[in-house]
Formats: C-alpha cells, sequence, structure tokens
C-alpha cells in the first residue's frame, strides 16, 4: 500500500474516532448538565466556535498559494499569527456580545463566555499549525494531536462526571484546555526556529488570507445558512430532523476530505501543471469514494436512523436523501479547490461562493413551503452542485483540460482496491 493510501486511511479511521469520542462527550454532558446545563454550554461554546470559523482570516488558503516561495518562514509566522488572530477574533466577538447585550445573546455568564473565548487563541493556532503540517505532508501527526485532544477531553469529563462534579463551569474549561491541547504535540513536530520569522511575510499572508475570506465566509454561510432559514419558514421540529440529516450527511465528507488533504501537499508545492494533474487524480478518486460513501447513506439511513434515534427521527431520512446530489457533488470536488487558490484569483472565488449562497436562498424560499424538510435538503442540493460545479468549470477552463479526463476509469478504480485485492491473496 502506497504512503498516500495509508495517510487517507489513517485520517479516515482518525476522524471516526473523534466522531465516537464526540458522540460519548455528548452523551457525558446530556447526562449530567440536563437540557439546561447543555443549553448554557452549547451558548458559550457557540459563541467561541464562530469567532474562529468567521475570524481565523483564511491564513491557511494563504499557506497553501505561498508554500513554494516561504516554505522557511511560514511555520514559524504561523505560532505568531495564531494567537494575534485568535486575540483579536476573541475580543471581536466579545465586544459584539457585549454590545448586543443579554437579551440579544443570553448566556449563563460573562466569565464563562471568556474561557471560552481564551480556547479562539489556541484553536487558532492549531488550525494554521494543523496547515503547515498538511503542506509539510505530515498528516499524521495532525491526526494524532487531534486525537489525543479528543480522548482527552472524554476521559476529563468521564472522571468529573464519575466523581459528580461535572458542572457547567468544568465542561467549559475542559472544552477550552482540549482546544490548545493538540499544540503539545505539533509544534515539537513542526520544529519551528525564530530567526526563520519574517515580519513582512506575515503582513502579505494575511493580505492574501483576507482576499479569499469573503468566498470562506460564503461558503461557511452555505453550509449553515438553511437551517436557520428552515427555523423561519418552518416548526422547531422540522428543524430538528433537518439538522440530524444534516449531521448525518456530512460524514459522507470524511473520506473526501481525507483525500483531498493528502492531495494538498503535492498540489502546493508543484509547478502548475503539475498541480493540475494531480488535482485531475485526486478528484477522481474523491469521485469515486464520495460516490460509495453516499450510495452507502441512502441505502443504510432508513434503517439506521429509526433504529439509533428512535421512531420519532424518521422524517430525517427524506431530508437526508434530498441533501444527498448536494452531497456528492461537494466530495467529489473537494480537491478542486486546493488547485484553485493557486490562481490568486479571490475575486472568482468570492464571486462563485456568493452565487451559490443566492442560489440556496432563492431555492430555500421557494421549496421549503411546498415541501418541508425534503425541499430545504434539495435547496442545499442545489447550491452545493453550483459550487462544485462552477469550481470545476473553472478549473477545466484554466488548464484547457477536457471534461473527460475527470470521469473515473478502471485505472482509477484499481488504485482504489488494489490493497484490498493484494491483501485477499496473502490471505488465500
Amino acid at each position: 500500500m502506497s504512503s498516500r493510501s495509508r495517510q487517507v486511511i489513517h485520517t479516515v479511521l482518525t476522524r471516526f474516532a473523534r466522531v465516537a469520542l464526540g458522540a460519548a462527550t455528548g452523551i457525558v454532558i446530556a447526562r449530567s448538565l440536563h437540557a439546561e446545563g447543555r443549553g448554557a454550554y452549547a451558548a458559550v461554546v457557540a459563541v467561541a466556535s464562530m469567532a474562529q470559523s468567521v475570524g481565523h482570516m483564511s491564513v491557511e488558503q494563504a499557506h497553501t498559494a505561498l508554500w513554494r516561495r516561504a516554505r522557511a518562514s511560514i511555520p514559524s509566522n504561523s505560532l505568531l499569527l495564531g494567537p494575534a488572530v485568535g486575540t483579536f477574533a476573541g475580543t471581536a466577538a466579545l465586544i459584539i456580545v457585549l454590545l448586543l447585550g443579554p437579551r440579544a445573546v443570553p448566556l449563563p455568564s460573562y466569565g464563562l463566555l471568556l474561557v471560552a473565548l481564551a480556547a479562539v487563541p489556541l484553536g487558532m493556532t492549531v488550525l494554521y499549525v494543523n496547515s503547515v503540517l498538511v503542506l509539510q505532508g505530515r498528516l499524521n501527526v495532525v491526526n494524532r494531536a487531534s486525537l489525543v485532544a479528543a480522548v482527552g477531553q472524554c476521559g476529563a469529563l468521564l472522571g468529573f462526571a464519575f466523581t459528580g462534579t461535572l458542572t457547567v463551569g468544568v465542561v467549559v474549561w475542559v472544552w477550552t484546555i482540549a482546544a490548545g491541547l493538540p499544540l503539545v504535540m505539533l509544534v515539537p513536530a513542526m520544529r519551528p526556529r525564530l530567526r526563520d520569522v519574517d515580519r513582512r511575510l506575515a503582513g502579505a499572508t494575511l493580505t492574501y488570507g483576507l482576499r479569499y475570506h469573503l468566498a470562506f465566509a460564503a461558503l461557511y454561510l452555505l453550509l449553515r445558512l438553511d437551517v436557520l432559514l428552515l427555523n423561519g419558514l418552518s416548526t422547531p421540529t422540522a428543524v430538528g430532523l433537518y439538522s440530524l440529516a444534516v449531521t448525518i450527511a456530512e460524514l459522507a465528507w470524511i473520506v473526501t476530505d481525507a483525500a483531498a488533504q493528502v492531495a494538498l501537499a503535492r498540489q502546493a508545492d508543484t509547478e502548475l501543471a503539475d498541480a493540475a494533474a494531480v488535482t485531475l487524480a485526486a478528484t477522481r478518486t474523491s469521485a469515486l469514494l464520495s460516490a460509495v460513501a453516499v450510495a452507502g447513506m441512502c441505502l443504510t439511513a432508513p434503517v439506521l436512523v429509526p433504529l439509533l434515534y428512535g421512531p420519532g427521527f424518521a422524517g430525517s431520512v427524506p431530508a437526508l436523501m434530498g441533501l444527498a446530489v448536494g452531497i456528492f457533488a461537494l466530495g467529489a470536488t473537494r480537491p478542486v479547490n486546493g488547485f484553485l487558490v493557486r490562481l490568486n484569483r479571490p475575486v472568482v472565488s468570492s464571486a462563485i461562493s456568493l452565487s451559490a449562497v443566492a442560489a440556496n436562498v432563492v431555492l430555500c424560499l421557494v421549496l421549503i413551503p411546498r415541501w418541508g424538510v425534503v425541499g430545504c435538503g434539495l435547496a442545499s442540493s442545489g447550491g452545493y452542485a453550483i459550487l462544485g460545479g462552477a469550481q470545476v468549470a473553472w478549473f477545466l477552463r484554466a488548464t484547457g483540460t477536457p471534461a473527460r479526463r475527470l470521469l473515473p476509469g478502471r485505472a482509477d478504480l484499481d488504485r482504489l482496491t488494489r490493497p484490498g485485492r493484494r491483501r485477499a491473496r496473502v490471505d488465500a
């Protein structure tokens, strides 16, 4: 088995393990804090999570674009930019919450909010360092660090729950510490050197990232705006059913995201023509993986969803089917974005993402009143397909590649199944 295949498998297994640990953590919190306590914890963590998601300035995309000419300084710069940008984002979030007031943003206490916001600089630094290690082709280090953090968080919460001392404050503190725990492994692995710090490059990185940040913000909206629109146009029950469908559907991206991350190092560190060839191969592989993942999801969901979540959630299955086409499209085209960042055309990237968001909003307004959660799923599928299709069209035009070269063939299937066939022959 090739090293790339091992990295993909290792990443997929790590992410599934993190999903399982996250589910266990959620159960512990729910049983110990009950609905009210869980809601209080979720409120403060949501503010901190959004601060990081919206405020990271797309520095990771800048790393990809600048990697070939600045790989020596980017690792050291990441340890400076992470805390700086994270502190800025956390402070901005705090100011916004204070200005809006407790009626608009009800929280259990501002003290707990400060604890949660302390995770933003830590999480931002982890995000930036992870992007460096991925570009270095050291994805296994990233996987191990994230798994250690998940195990640590789950273990700590189980310990407090066993002793009967688990409170909202303890959960928030554990979440904050877990956010920075990966740095214990990541920083030594990256081996940054202070003499490599380049302040001019840091400024260029932020400038480059900000130019792409509108596209990222639009993508974030595309993935989350449907739930808000459904909440305004339908009932809380519909939102509950649909949010479960989204959670399950996005599990299909675990495999394709892993394949895209493995390809990213070669996309960023080769000549543009070679990067295009890498992107073609990675996209064909992602299309196969996405098709298998989505097909498996659609075949098993009608049985597993009512079995695991109860008969009351059977209504999530039709919404899941509505999301299927879009989940496939976005998963299959995931590697294309890694190449497009190198073209340095942020206006085009932003226009594509904003167009997908606009289409999603229009489709939601039309389809939700008619078909409820199924209409919401179809609307999101439309937005995802527009985004993936437009990115592929841009890639084909920029590289002069015929569309047929994106279609998976026998060789692509062989690359995926060869390790399994080899093991089968050995076992025989």
